[in-house]
């Protein structure tokens, strides 16, 4: 009980000195204060983690041990979260879904991903809106599923171009 005290004589104290205006000045603020450190906390990488083994690139081992027999059913197993990130229907584009590549061409839609067997694919990778723009430029609001296929002697790297 003895702060709550101190604390209640310190502002009786501060407005018996003519410092109210001061005081209800910084009242004000205090919501704005609260907002900005709260905004400052909160501020963070948006959509699929790509430092965790777990939200990582899909590589050959890993397709390997899925039982699945498309590119679809192997995303839909091992990274959900790419499937439905930020899905959500906008002005500018009623389709909410990543754009999806195949070895750098761009498919119609999320389903094509149901056409590429698993055995034909050598790496999948999910990128963010902002990768997928600074990639294959704008129109990547949600991110992009890209899809590098499998060919003798040659490197995912050679294929995907990063």
């Amino acid at each position: 009980m003895r702060p709550l005290q101190a604390g209640a004589g310190l502002v009786a104290r501060a407005m018996a000195a003519g410092n109210v205006k001061r005081i209800r000045y910084w009242w004000r603020h205090v919501p704005l204060i609260l907002v900005a450190l709260t905004s400052a906390c909160v501020v963070g990488n948006v959509g699929p983690s790509r430092g965790g083994r777990s939200q990582g690139d899909i590589q050959r081992p890993e397709l390997d041990q899925v039982l699945s027999e498309s590119a679809y059913e192997a995303v839909e197993q091992l990274r959900p979260s790419w499937l439905f990130y930020r899905r959500t229907p906008t002005l500018v584009n009623a389709n909410p879904e990543p754009a999806v590549y195949i070895d750098q061409a761009k498919l119609l839609s999320l389903d094509d991903l149901r056409t590429i067997p698993v055995q034909d694919v050598e790496l999948i990778r999910f990128l963010s809106a902002r990768d997928a723009t600074t990639v294959y430029g704008t129109g990547h609001m949600w991110g992009a599923i890209v899809v590098v296929s499998r060919r003798p002697g040659a490197s995912p790297e050679d294929l995907c171009g990063w």
